[in-house]
């Protein structure tokens, strides 16, 4: 099911007026493209702030495939249908805050802070829900809230980096948020081994608030660049895209399985 899911990416791209395109001279490779683009990363605040709040919040907030296995087998008492149940709400969550984003939001580094402070509370409230239908209810806004701080982190990077390495901070990016599965997976997993499930959505909520917090001077004092309204509108667009895509990404993992009941 989930490479049939794919068919409908694929028919969208084959649908695309390719008449409509603007080329672009594609840039000569040379040594040392990726040394390059991480030093202008690192050497601007407005792309180093987002990308180090995506590394930790994504080894730590996005680890769902993990998580939500043991909230439905150890605290819910439940198998793989309520395992799928609680990831229908985390996808349709993701849908809606697609949508609401794609038509009202307008990204800033502020607002990529609030985003990561949402999610953070969101996953903090999830963390206590008393029963499998809270939960569905729950995971429905931490969806919402998982795809604004990836589509405002992308939306952001694209208007501030510069056109020339901005395909390689796009890739940065992209690493930061699944690449940093690996070093987070095994993380959380010992986090609900040791102290039960609850305490990998407390890891992950804490983790967004607190990076949010340690970035606010940083992110505020960033004078957003001014754009069109259609340059605007197409880059929201391709951010709402990359992060529905992250999100697939990140939720296509087998979940890892922990025999030890929760504490």
């Amino acid at each position: 099911m989930n490479g049939v899911s794919y068919l409908a990416a694929t028919v969208a791209l084959l649908m695309m007026r390719r008449s409509e395109f603007v080329p672009k001279a594609p840039v000569a490779k040379s040594p040392g493209q990726v040394r390059e683009g991480v030093r202008v990363v690192w050497a601007d605040p407005r792309l180093r702030t987002p990308i180090l709040m995506t590394i930790v919040i994504g080894a730590l907030a996005y680890e769902n495939q993990i998580a939500l296995p043991l909230f439905a087998k150890y605290v819910f008492g439940g198998s793989a249908g309520s395992y799928g149940l609680l990831s229908s709400a985390m996808g349709i969550g993701s849908v809606i805050g697609g949508l609401l984003i794609a038509r009202f939001g307008r990204a800033s580094h502020r607002r990529m802070g609030f985003a990561a402070l949402f999610l953070g509370v969101s996953m903090l409230i999830a963390s206590v829900m008393p029963s499998i239908g809270f939960m569905v209810i729950a995971l429905v806004v931490v969806g919402a809230g998982s795809v604004a701080f990836i589509t405002m982190g992308s939306a952001t990077l694209q208007m501030n980096a510069p056109v020339e390495v901005r395909g390689r901070v796009m890739a940065l990016y992209v690493t930061a948020i699944i690449g940093t599965t690996p070093i987070g997976g095994p993380v959380i997993g010992w986090i609900g081994q040791q102290f039960g499930a609850r305490a990998t959505f407390v890891t992950g909520g804490m983790a967004c608030i607190l990076t949010a917090l340690a970035a606010w001077r940083s992110l505020a004092r960033v004078t957003e660049p001014v754009l069109s309204d259609v340059e605007d509108a197409a880059i929201e667009k391709r951010a709402v895209i990359a992060a529905e895509d992250a999100e697939s990404d990140k939720s296509s993992a087998m979940p890892r399985h922990i025999s030890t009941p929760e504490p």
